[in-house]
């Protein structure tokens, strides 16, 4: 029988943390369903025949989709307007989101007080703080990101993800859509 090992994370020892990068992944997931459920009530289709239209499409696709569909059936009606600002709002949470979920997490050294400043404010207590770090390429070279969030930080953005799913729940509205 093989042998598992566990090799433990110092982030591990910050669970409020992994908590809220794990509410960040719920509330994305929750407002994904509501952009693929939109577009069932957009298109005027049953759940079954809905899920055969959504499913596999990656976000980008589905966001491209919903704002398509919503230039087609709310032209011409108040709620356009603000249905381009939600498609923004949604666009640069998910860009936060992508940036948090595809990235390397650790705990910021405690003992470079200014390293570990979050939002130009020194975290309360040592261990108030994760780094967020990334090796990305492009044309001008290798870059290197490291960013510090704080608990409240990653809140937020689980907070503007859930907001966002809820109010995706709504739309359209019923009264608004094309037969």
């Amino acid at each position: 029988m093989p042998v598992i090992v566990h090799y433990s994370s110092p982030l591990e020892e910050r669970a409020a943390f992994l908590e809220k990068l794990g509410l960040i992944t719920v509330n994305f997931a929750l407002l994904e369903n509501n952009m693929k459920e939109a577009v069932v009530r957009l298109l005027g289709l049953d759940l079954q025949a809905g899920a055969i239209v959504t499913a596999g499409l990656s976000f980008s696709a589905l966001l491209t989709l919903l704002g398509a569909l919503a230039e087609d059936q709310l032209d011409g009606t108040v709620h356009l307007a603000k249905f381009r600002k939600k498609i923004n709002e949604i666009d640069n949470a998910v860009h936060e989101r992508n940036k948090i979920t595809h990235s390397v997490w650790g705990i910021a050294p405690e003992t470079d007080r200014d390293w570990v400043r979050v939002a130009g404010r020194l975290p309360e207590k040592p261990g108030d703080v994760v780094v967020r770090m990334k090796t990305i390429v492009r044309q001008k070279g290798l870059f290197h990101q490291a960013q510090n969030y704080s608990i409240a930080d990653l809140q937020s953005v689980a907070d503007n993800l859930s907001r966002l799913a809820f109010e995706i729940s709504g739309f359209p509205p019923l009264e608004t859509r094309r037969a």
